[in-house]
């Protein structure tokens, strides 16, 4: 940092500055040239690794001219990104839009590798230091990818939420990807150690992990303080062609609101928040996840979403209810096949109008090739070995297509280690049920779980005699951090009488918290399917939304009345309380008289009294402790 620049700053900010550059990771503030200044990549004096700024580091924008009352917007990336993700140093316009729109801005880079928890402490201090350093109180935060939930642990986990007046993510895992428990099944799990991509953010976007997170997070007091808006995309195309389409296999295509080649669209949802737009055939969300951090595709939305000033709160989309949880089913219309370098075969039926392998590998010279049952090339069409994007497993993905395939054995064959995914495009397809409903995201440690799985044939039709077996593999702790000693167990899932195509398991009660990966694979015949996904355990203490206390209300907003959505763990001294954003009670419920179980309050124009448009707090009390929530109403 110059000299001159150092001297502009306010004493406080240098002492804060000072402070954290003795914390755990240090931070640098490094000032940016304007848009029309910014020179060819790598000119522009930014001290940097050799992938961007280090983890820490707040690159902060130009002053524009017209900034008048507007917030400060704070950038934050995603998995394997940096600042630069937002500037023309990473081929982006959005620091142009936003500088010529007349917003202050600041680019911050967290670590690139690491979990929602070690990322959340440090953004925190980062919207500190940007607070400060601007002199405003509160900033708008724009989160693409991961970068959305190291914004959900600093604001509800690491008391953020003072600086934050509103998030907008972009492509955000909210409730985790499907990609990163591929990377962590049981037949995948050494190959992905092998491709180098077994990391602590990997480990924490499983399915399983972030309905943990959601489960500790949604109830948090912090929570209805907080303000996030959600965008999802369903256009996977170009380099993320490879991934959309296992995506699309897995379950997350147009019949499902599609996905964007990394994150599914169900997933990009948030509870308890408002969601911009709709999934697949919506052309405001026809973007693959890259387009969706850069300025073109992003900047009008994310403009709409900012207020000239922080005193009005502009509402927008619809809101996502509490109890939402797209985990509880996990389809698969795939097969996962694995090779040390060699010859792996598979059965294709009848009715499959097509299917395509994509292939992961680390050796960008070595070729594999696929034979039908003459032993002779079956392949109608192939992609040529590109460099991988998503970066969830393997350095190279090539895809193979074949159109109208004969019923029979096919042999995939490599020199090297490898993963294949066979995508089949036919109605034969399995179902994974994890026994995880609603508000009840995780396991308590020392319950048995019940995993069932459906199976339709090449007519949509149930299919009944399969073999059906799987792995249950424990992949983390609570805290991401990656099991040190392999521990699995085999699964043999049993026809559940009178239920055609329908098979299940119960476990041995499962004691260890952490997450659990499930690798499940389904044969009859010339039917082969896999299906993945994982399920978290954690002590009743950390689990805050399971079966016990829970509220909600629909619908949020509201014009007149709105349903307050409670659940009461057992019968005893319980109320509830409304309030306005001053603490003043509204109205109080005494529950006391209630039985355990679901109930339901309107609340609104009955009330009696003349309600004003705004925001109100409801708080449910019982069983020694509470839950909370907010709802706007809108006259």
């Amino acid at each position: 940092m110059k000299k001159s620049l150092l001297l502009k700053l306010p004493l406080l900010t240098l002492a804060l500055l000072v402070w954290l550059g003795t914390s755990v990771q240090a931070q640098k503030m490094q000032f940016l040239p304007s848009p029309d200044e910014f020179k060819p990549s790598g000119k522009n004096e930014i001290s940097k690794g050799p992938d961007g700024p280090a983890p820490g580091n707040i690159l902060l924008g130009a002053v524009p001219p017209n900034t008048d009352n507007k917030p400060v917007l704070v950038f934050i990336h995603g998995y394997t990104g940096s600042a630069f993700t937002w500037l023309p140093e990473g081929d982006n316009d959005m620091y142009f839009r936003a500088f010529n729109a007349g917003y202050r801005t600041a680019f911050v880079t967290v670590y690139p590798d690491r979990t929602m928890w070690d990322n959340g402490a440090l953004f925190s201090n980062q919207l500190a230091a940007i607070t400060n350093y601007y002199g405003v109180n509160k900033v708008v935060i724009v989160a693409h990818s991961k970068g959305g939930l190291d914004s959900d642990a600093a604001l509800i986990h690491y008391g953020g939420v003072q600086y934050a007046n509103r998030v907008i993510t972009l492509g955000s895992p909210h409730f985790g990807s499907p990609l990163a428990d591929l990377a962590q099944s049981g037949w995948v799990s050494w190959l992905s150690a092998v491709f180098g991509q077994a990391n602590d953010a990997t480990y924490v976007m499983q399915l399983g992990y972030m309905s943990y997170f959601r489960s500790i997070t949604d109830g948090h007091p912090n929570a209805p303080l907080t303000d996030f808006r959600t965008v999802g995309a369903w256009g996977y195309s170009g380099s993320l062609w490879f991934s959309g389409v296992y995506l699309n296999a897995a379950g997350y295509g147009r019949r499902n609101e599609g996905n964007d080649g990394v994150v599914a669209y169900v997933h990009a949802r948030r509870p308890n928040s408002w969601e911009l737009y709709s999934g697949h055939g919506d052309s405001r969300t026809d973007y693959n996840h890259f387009e969706l951090s850069e300025g073109p595709a992003m900047w009008g939305t994310i403009q709409s979403q900012l207020p000239s000033s922080l005193s009005r709160n502009q509402e927008a989309g619809r809101q996502v209810v509490a109890n939402y949880n797209p985990n509880s089913t996990i389809g698969s219309n795939s097969l996962v096949l694995v090779s040390n370098g060699g010859a792996v075969r598979f059965p294709v039926g009848t009715s499959v109008n097509s299917f395509s392998v994509d292939v992961r590998q680390m050796d960008k010279n070595s070729t594999v090739s696929l034979m039908g049952g003459q032993g002779k090339d079956a392949t109608s069409a192939r992609s040529g070995l590109r460099e991988a994007q998503d970066g969830m497993l393997g350095k190279y993905v090539e895809q193979l297509r074949v159109d109208n395939p004969v019923q029979g054995t096919y042999t995939l064959e490599g020199g090297a280690p490898f993963v294949a995914v066979v995508n089949f495009e036919s109605k034969a397809q399995a179902t994974l049920h994890t026994g995880l409903e609603g508000l009840k995201r995780v396991y308590n440690a020392g319950e048995a779980a019940t995993f069932t799985v459906s199976l339709t044939d090449n007519n949509g039709l149930p299919l009944s005699g399969a073999n059906v077996e799987g792995v249950l593999r424990y992949t983390s702790n609570l805290k991401g951090v990656a099991s040190a000693i392999e521990r699995t167990s085999n699964l043999t899932f049993t026809a559940v009488p009178g239920q055609a195509g329908v098979y299940q398991v119960q476990t041995q009660n499962l004691e260890l918290e952490g997450i659990y990966n499930i690798s499940v694979k389904a044969s009859a015949g010339n039917f082969e399917r896999t299906v993945i996904g994982s399920v978290a355990v954690a002590a009743p203490a950390n689990n805050d939304l399971q079966e016990g206390l829970q509220v909600s209300n629909y619908p949020n907003p509201f014009s007149s009345n709105t349903n307050i959505i409670f659940t009461l763990p057992v019968q005893g001294q319980a109320s509830l309380v409304i309030t306005d954003l001053m603490g003043r009670t509204v109205q109080r419920f005494d529950l006391s008289h209630l039985p355990a179980g679901q109930h339901s309050i309107a609340f609104g124009a009955n009330t009696g009294r003349a309600l004003k448009s705004g925001t109100y707090l409801y708080q449910l009390n019982a069983a020694g402790t509470k839950r909370t929530g907010k709802m706007t109403l809108m006259k």
